[in-house]
């Protein structure tokens, strides 16, 4: 019996860092997460920011790169390792068609 888990989804994560978590500890834990769920990360998007924008939670620069990413990766989802709005989700849904 094969034990290794059969990938569907492949997954850009993005993780902001907005000075005051432990971002080693919870990069394992969206990693994880990934897997259990049986998604491949095929890439990690990392960033530092004050404050999350209220639009987009990551600013344009960011979400360019998080764009080329997934074109680069043929990614399928991207995981925001924060909790986004409704709009935030709604933007970010426009923006990387």
């Amino acid at each position: 019996m094969d034990s290794r888990p059969s990938f569907g989804e492949r997954a850009v994560i993005v993780q902001l860092d907005f000075g005051f978590d432990d971002l080693a500890e919870q990069l394992e834990e969206i990693r994880l997460l990934c897997l259990s769920a049986g998604a491949l990360v095929c890439s990690e998007v990392y960033g530092r920011r004050h404050a999350p924008d209220p639009a987009t939670y990551a600013g344009k620069g960011k979400i360019q790169e998080i764009e080329a990413e997934v074109l680069s990766h043929d990614a399928d989802i991207v995981i925001f390792n924060h909790e986004l709005s409704p709009a935030q989700e709604r933007n970010l849904e426009r923006i990387m068609k």
